[in-house]
């Protein structure tokens, strides 16, 4: 364990060991270097690990990695495998601090401050969050985040409301403002944002901006095509008041229960969903108490949220039928969105099993959506239906579906997701944006238990074998799309051998460099370059293909 400045050893880092998902072997205990910098694990089962070094004043690191994006080098521990002799160059950590203010040039007593780094798929660029704890300012309004990697870096305040009180503080830094997501030098939007370069062990100060002020922005919503209750024995308005005092009901994950109910009728359930979406996730919000005027197919929740300005998604649900809209607030203006409640969307299919054993109990399987696109991260019963578990013959439907989703299988054990064909394609992965009442029929879920795997070796010049060279494997197709199923990326172990499982099947292309830079790889640009001199590889079902990559620097 040596410095990477310096190289002299390093005493005292703890040193732990971690396995590769398709490892089956024991936790390992965490062991520290001594004066020498010197560690040993003893008594390995056989398999494939990764290792991680973390001593206070370096940025923690995973062997083979330089940033959060870099994937870790595999240590090989095989039969013949005796003693391992690795270097582990740990990185000072670099720093990010100043101060937050408020508008009049006073501190900003518990803010949570926190860092992103920016990272492109096709043409989305996405915030994420960069694996260190946030900060939160002192009396002074002062924050360090510490034990960082080279990297540029994002930072941001989290909003926060008038009256809020940080935990584990004194009740005197409870928030006399509001204030909204700010993101250094002091700006509202990531696209106005400035990142903050930072090289090996660099200490970054005065890093100063002031919180955005609250704006009041009051979002009023009109929803029509409601289900109106059964015949009522009592007047509207009679109802109106008796009804008030027991709508309202709200919960944690940012959606508020609306219930019309009278004597002799059926109850009519409204569920309205707002969440925000920026560059660093989506955030929901807890709506304030709203008001149905029932007895009406169309409806003005007029109690208006207050919320942060922004791109904001809005979803109405009342049982089998929704709707859902995009809203940009501005800030500082009162705004509106309409929405129309329609019959969902409908998946339908079968659930087939390809392999050698028996095909499992279909109660082992769970059919599920999830938010993709514009909706990723929205909670998924908001979506639709579901998870459902396939009937006794395989076929399954979920329904009542809105906005954008992606169909997934939770396989049962010894079983892999091979594909999820419609169409005569595999969408697994794929954004599926459904428009109201439509039908998608024949879908199969299929499992399989064995699948294709890649493996093989990277070398330079003259055939001597690269360690820890990466390598990236995607689509051999002339346009970018993302599916993770059929996206990888791995590194070598200490002998120059890579392995790449449960692959579905396909045309691909591999290619292998000593560095592939994560946050910028899967971008069209990227893939085009190494698309140049990548090797095309054709995997077949079961298939168990070896082959030998060049590794070559990027251009």
């Amino acid at each position: 364990m040596i410095a990477a400045d310096s190289g002299g050893a390093l005493a005292k880092a703890r040193v732990s060991l971690g396995r590769t998902s398709d490892t089956a072997i024991a936790p390992v205990e965490p062991v520290y270097s001594d004066a020498n910098g010197q560690f040993v694990f003893e008594h390995l089962q056989q398999g494939h690990y990764t290792l991680a070094a973390e001593k206070t004043g370096y940025a923690r690191t995973r062997y083979g990695q330089k940033n959060d994006f870099d994937v870790p080098a595999v240590i090989a521990i095989e039969g013949d495998t005796l003693a391992q002799e690795l270097t582990v160059r740990l990185t000072k950590g670099g720093a990010i601090f100043g101060r937050i203010l408020d508008d009049n040039g006073d501190p900003v007593v518990g803010g949570e401050v926190s860092l992103g780094a920016m990272r492109i798929v096709g043409t989305e660029i996405k915030l994420t969050p960069v694996n260190r704890p946030a900060s939160q300012t002192n009396d002074l309004g002062e924050y360090r985040i510490g034990d960082l990697p080279p990297g540029r870096y994002f930072v941001t305040v989290a909003g926060a409301g008038l009256g809020t009180l940080p935990d584990g503080v004194p009740r005197e830094w409870e928030h006399l403002i509001a204030w909204t997501r700010t993101y250094y030098p002091g700006v509202q939007s990531l696209s106005d944002a400035t990142p903050i370069a930072i090289g090996p062990g660099e200490e970054r100060g005065a890093v100063d901006f002031s919180i955005t002020p609250f704006q009041r922005t009051h979002l009023s919503l009109n929803v029509s095509g409601l289900l109106v209750p059964g015949p009522m024995d009592r007047t509207s308005s009679q109802l109106f008041n008796e009804t008030r005092a027991v709508i309202g009901q709200f919960r944690g994950d940012g959606s508020a229960a609306f219930a019309q109910q009278a004597a002799g009728s059926r109850t009519s359930i409204l569920t309205v969903m707002l969440a925000s979406i920026d560059g660093s996730g989506m955030n929901t919000a807890v709506l304030p108490p709203l008001t149905i005027v029932p007895q009406a197919s169309t409806v003005t929740l007029p109690a208006a949220p207050i919320l942060d300005p922004g791109d904001w998604i809005v979803l109405a649900r009342q049982g089998p039928n929704s709707a859902i809209a995009h809203v940009h607030l501005s800030g500082g203006d009162d705004a509106s969105a309409s929405l129309e409640l329609k019959p969902g969307a409908r998946i339908s299919g079968r659930v087939l099993f390809e392999g050698r054993r028996p095909a499992p109990p279909m109660s082992d399987v769970r059919i599920e959506v999830q938010g993709a696109g514009p909706e990723a991260g929205l909670p998924a019963r908001f979506l639709g239906q579901g998870p459902v578990t396939p009937r006794a013959d395989g076929t399954f439907e979920i329904a009542s579906l809105v906005g954008s989703v992606e169909l997934g299988a939770t396989a049962p054990h010894g079983w892999t997701l091979k594909a999820v064909m419609a169409a005569g394609r595999d969408i697994s992965g794929d954004s599926l944006t459904l428009a109201s009442g439509e039908d998608v029929s024949d879908v199969r879920a299929v499992f399989s238990d064995t699948v294709a795997n890649l493996s093989g070796t990277t070398e330079g010049g003259g055939g001597v074998p690269m360690p820890g060279c990466e390598v990236a494997l995607f689509p051999n197709e002339p346009t970018f799309h993302y599916n993770a199923r059929r996206i990888r990326r791995v590194r070598a172990d200490q002998n120059g051998r890579f392995r790449i499982l449960d692959v579905p099947s396909g045309r691909y292309l591999a290619v292998a460099a000593p560095d592939i830079d994560g946050s910028i790889w899967l971008s069209a640009d990227a893939l085009d370059q190494l698309r140049s001199r990548a090797t095309a590889i054709a995997l077949g079902d079961r298939e168990q293909k070896i082959v030998t990559l060049p590794c070559a620097s990027t251009p």
